[in-house]
């Protein structure tokens, strides 16, 4: 099966620069997630070649690191992440990593955050942190991102410029085009496993998709999933979304009629190939 990244959500199938040698001066990047190690392996082009830490096969939530993993965020000269509530291993290793550039991309100026709907950031900080799941978001990323290079690597100016204007240009495309096969269905009930979706819905006008669960890690009591239940059949539910691998056995428990959609929803790309075209296949 082939899994998509934005232009899979709701059954869409939604400059070629010469590669240089890295200079010494390049700063050494690593990406925390594979859809914003896409973004930033679009921007670096012909620059250097940022390292991914989370291949997305597992929940950034609560993530335990191996010691590898440390080695390679202790190594790196910029580390890139999205939010203190996603990638909350990076709050105890502040100290250890001492003056290296920390980017937490929810930080930067211009966003359109939203506040949080589930209970798994409410530890941490007020703000949905899925923000990468905006192409809109993602242009202004794009741009900041791009900013932060230029001032720390002005050797290599034009070719920053060059790749934030093509990657921006291939999100406006992208935003174009989920905007124009997203209009039928912006009102059609949905299921989704976890409420990560919000920057999405709000992108493209849909309707709020009912959570199975609130957070990556938290399983549904048994009066939720009567209410689900219910809800299903009031409302005539029929496409159901699931991040992949497999669907969730719970999904039997809620009454899914053989004649609904099932679809994987790859919020992390973890069966996808990391690189810059991750986020726009």
């Amino acid at each position: 099966m082939r899994y998509h990244f934005l232009g899979s959500l709701f059954l869409l199938g939604v400059l070629s620069l010469e590669i240089n040698a890295v200079s010494a001066d390049t700063p050494k990047l690593l990406v925390t997630l594979k859809p914003v190690h896409a973004l930033v392996s679009g921007l670096t082009k012909g620059i250097s070649h940022p390292v991914l830490l989370l291949d997305g096969m597992q929940s950034p939530h609560d993530y335990q690191l191996r010691p590898s993993e440390r080695r390679l965020l202790e190594s790196a000269d910029i580390i890139i992440y999205t939010s203190d509530n996603i990638e909350s291993f990076i709050l105890p290793m502040r100290d250890s990593l001492g003056k290296r550039r920390l980017i937490a991309l929810d930080k930067l100026p211009g966003l359109a955050l939203l506040p949080a709907r589930g209970s798994h950031t409410d530890h941490h900080a007020d703000n949905d942190g899925h923000i990468w799941l905006s192409p809109v978001n993602a242009i202004v990323i794009v741009k900041q991102l791009a900013d932060i290079l230029i001032k720390l690597d002005p050797a290599n100016t034009s070719q920053y410029m060059i790749n934030r204007d093509h990657q921006i240009q291939r999100l406006d495309q992208l935003h174009r085009q989920l905007t124009q096969q997203l209009l039928p269905i912006r009102h059609r009930p949905f299921l989704q496993f976890h409420d990560a979706l919000q920057y999405f819905e709000r992108d493209y006008g849909l309707d709020h998709g009912i959570a199975v669960t609130s957070g990556a890690e938290h399983a549904p009591g048994a009066r939720h999933v009567r209410a689900l239940q219910q809800q299903i059949r009031d409302e005539n539910i029929r496409c159901f979304l699931y991040e992949p691998p497999q669907p969730p056995k719970l999904l039997r428990t809620l009454d899914v009629k053989r004649n609904a959609t099932l679809q994987a929803l790859e919020i992390h790309g973890s069966q996808m190939k990391a690189g810059e075209d991750l986020y726009f296949d």
